[in-house]
């Protein structure tokens, strides 16, 4: 293909991750004493938001911990406050391109006092299903579920962007959730042999049960080119073993620290170009993507 056509094939959306909104309406003094730390965070992604220029991107995904909790004990242990849900999604509700969300562990829990010792409140996660049923109700692109597809074409490459769901302890709910999850994932990549796979999630691969799952359930496709992650809260690029894959996984700093902390991710027909974080013209990284038998 003429590279100019290359070119126009080309599809970019941008990569952010742990916005930690938090909305001190409530709050038990001792909790809002150690979560503090992150009033600011809606000033960050109101001016992530204000900046987004049209034309920029054609998508956002947000790999987890929009919030910093779900809810939040308050001088009533009975009677959680609730709204953080809310709170983020008014201010990304201006965005004029679709934002795809992956569950993080702070979207699924409760932050409530640990009377054993202040300084650490206790991040509650019984709550998951709670958490899971109202972002289905509140997102769209969640009605159906917590892990889901996302297919965009560059040229004649077809790219498939897996989000998945592993914010909770794991397994996350229940081993029934961790297994429905891997078996999905399974039947996504036999489905689309050809097709190239980005997994998207929010804690990173690594010596974790999920991730064990995970590598099984890749088992021997060879098309998972990259996963998007965060929860680290910096930035990191690497290739790791996943099945019979060789992904290159893409930490991105968090949107918390700063409106510019985001990285453009570039769909090409024929490779994968990663930006440094908020140097979106710099690439960081190129992943060659190749047709799989």
């Amino acid at each position: 293909m003429h590279l100019f056509l290359l070119a126009l094939a080309a599809v970019d959306f941008l990569h952010i991750t742990d916005t930690h909104i938090i909305k001190r309406d409530g709050i038990h003094p001792e909790i809002w004493a150690q979560r503090k730390m992150y009033e600011h965070s809606i000033g960050e992604l109101n001016k992530f938001v204000a900046g987004f220029r049209p034309g920029s991107a054609a998508f956002i995904v947000h790999t987890g911990d929009m919030v910093d909790a779900w809810c939040f004990e308050t001088q009533d242990p009975a009677k959680p406050v609730y709204g953080q849900f809310e709170y983020y999604l008014q201010a990304v509700k201006p965005l004029p391109v679709p934002i795809h969300h992956v569950m993080g562990n702070h979207d699924v829990e409760c932050y409530r006092r640990n009377p054993k010792d202040p300084s650490k409140p206790a991040g509650d996660q019984s709550v998951g299903d709670q958490t899971r049923s109202a972002w289905k109700r509140m997102v769209p692109a969640l009605r159906k579920g917590t892990y889901y597809t996302v297919s965009k074409k560059a040229g004649r490459t077809r790219y498939r962007i897996a989000v998945l769901d592993n914010g909770q302890a794991i397994p996350p709910g229940s081993p029934e959730y961790l297994r429905g999850q891997m078996e999905w994932l399974s039947r996504q990549l036999k489905r689309h042999p050809r097709d190239t796979f980005i997994l998207a999630l929010h804690i990173p691969i690594g010596a974790t049960p999920f991730s064990a799952a995970l590598r099984t359930a890749v088992g021997d496709a060879k098309n998972v080119a990259m996963i998007l992650c965060g929860h680290n809260h910096t930035d990191n690029i690497a290739q790791i073993e996943l099945g019979a894959s060789r992904p290159t996984q893409v930490r991105t700093s968090a949107l918390f620290k700063g409106a510019d902390q985001s990285r453009r991710i570039r769909l090409h027909p024929d490779r994968i170009e990663v930006s440094e974080t908020a140097k979106p013209g710099t690439v960081a990284a190129t992943i060659p993507v190749g047709k799989t038998p």
